[in-house]
C-alpha cells in the first residue's frame, strides 16, 4: 500500500507541476511571460528537484519488492514522496494565483488527493516514528 500511495503521489505532484508550468509560460505581466522571472524560476526549480526526489525514492522501493529491504523502502517512499505532492499542490496554487483558488481548475483537486495520500496509511510522524524504530536500520 505504501509503494502505490508513493507512486500516486508522485503522479499528482507531477502534474500539478506541469501544470504549473504550463500557465507561467502562457501569462505574461510587463509583456513578458512570467516563467522569465527569476524568483518563480527558482521556486519551480527546487519544486522539481523535490519531485525527483520522490520518483527515485519510489523507483528505489519498487526494485527492493519481494526483499527484505522492502519493508523500510515502501514507507519511506511514501513518507518523501507524499511530502513532495504536497509541497508541489500547495505550491502550485500560489504560482498560479487567483485561478489556482477556483473550483473551475484543478489545482484544488491536485491538493485534495495530495493531502489524502499524505494522511493514509500512516501520517508522516507516525511513519517517521516507525522508521526510527525498527531495528534493523
Amino acid at each position: 500500500m505504501h509503494a502505490a500511495l508513493a507512486a500516486e503521489s508522485v503522479g499528482v505532484a507531477r502534474a500539478a507541476l506541469r501544470v504549473t508550468v504550463e500557465h507561467l509560460r502562457s501569462r505574461t505581466q510587463f509583456g513578458v511571460p512570467l516563467a522569465t522571472f527569476q524568483a518563480l524560476r527558482h521556486r519551480v526549480a527546487d519544486l522539481h528537484v523535490q519531485l525527483e526526489q520522490a520518483v527515485s525514492s519510489v523507483w528505489f522501493a519498487l526494485d527492493t519488492a519481494g526483499t527484505p529491504e522492502f519493508a523500510t523502502a515502501a514507507p519511506l517512499a511514501k513518507l518523501i514522496a507524499t511530502e513532495a505532492a504536497y509541497t508541489v499542490t500547495r505550491a502550485s496554487i500560489q504560482l498560479l494565483g487567483g485561478i489556482g483558488f477556483t473550483w473551475e481548475h484543478d489545482a484544488h483537486r491536485y491538493l485534495k488527493r495530495a493531502t489524502a495520500n499524505r494522511l493514509l496509511a500512516g501520517d508522516p510522524v507516525t511513519l517517521r516514528r516507525r522508521l526510527l524504530s525498527r531495528s534493523d536500520l
